[in-house]
């Protein structure tokens, strides 16, 4: 694969607010919603948890709680398409028939959410791969590649609206998104790590870009460029 790398590493340090929220060094971001900071709170405290434990069963054991957790966070998310007729605890509740629909098909959708760009990365095939930390431990983002994007198309193309949006990006900078996860019938939503301790430490999970804008306080302006 040829690559040319924009962006690789986020600029500056990431803190946290009191519950795990991403925070700038100037003021406190506003209009970040409680699921997201549960989410980066849970991640935050289980990769302090796994970092004064030895055992890979021990670490396994705070892996699974946390994705336990996870799941009860994002319980009442719509399950794309989003036709709102079946939400992530419906599927949990029914592990099999949503594992027949395919990870694929659906995942539970956020909106409005923060973070700060970690990495860009220009494909030869023209589309964009994209990071976005939500806390010190947690990433949200696409594949890397397109021969490993299993038909999610999580990949930002140049036909998308957000594609503009991305160029004009760069590493360290505050952005508002929302998007899809992915349903994984055994850890709840979908994490490409490939080591358990990237797992529990450093969680990157696959997600699909629905609309992107640069942060502002007052929530749903990333709806400004979305492809729904």
């Amino acid at each position: 694969m040829h690559l040319r790398q924009r962006l690789f590493i986020v600029v500056g340090p990431l803190t946290l607010a009191g519950c795990g929220a991403v925070e700038p060094s100037a003021g406190a971001l506003t209009g970040i919603p409680a699921n997201e900071n549960a989410l980066a709170n849970l991640v935050d405290t289980a990769a302090a948890e796994a970092d004064d434990v030895v055992g890979t069963s021990h670490k396994g054991s705070i892996l699974k709680t946390r994705n336990d957790r996870i799941c009860k966070v994002l319980a009442n998310a719509e399950l794309a398409p989003g036709d709102g007729s079946l939400t992530l605890k419906d599927a949990i509740g029914n592990r099999y028939a949503a594992a027949l629909l395919g990870g694929e098909a659906f995942g539970p959708r956020v909106a409005d959410w923060v973070g700060k760009v970690v990495k860009i990365e220009d494909h030869v095939d023209g589309k964009d791969a994209l990071q976005i930390a939500i806390s010190p431990h947690a990433t949200v983002g696409t594949r890397e590649d397109a021969r490993i994007d299993d038909g999610r198309n999580t990949l930002i193309a140049p036909s998308s609206p957000m594609f503009a949006q991305v160029s004009h990006m760069k590493a360290g900078d505050l952005v508002r998104f929302s998007g899809q996860f992915f349903f994984n019938a055994e850890t709840c939503i979908e994490e490409t790590s490939q080591s358990l301790d990237g797992k529990v430490a450093n969680p990157e999970f696959l997600f699909r870009f629905t609309a992107l804008a640069p942060y502002a306080a007052t929530a749903g302006r990333a709806g400004a460029t979305t492809t729904r």
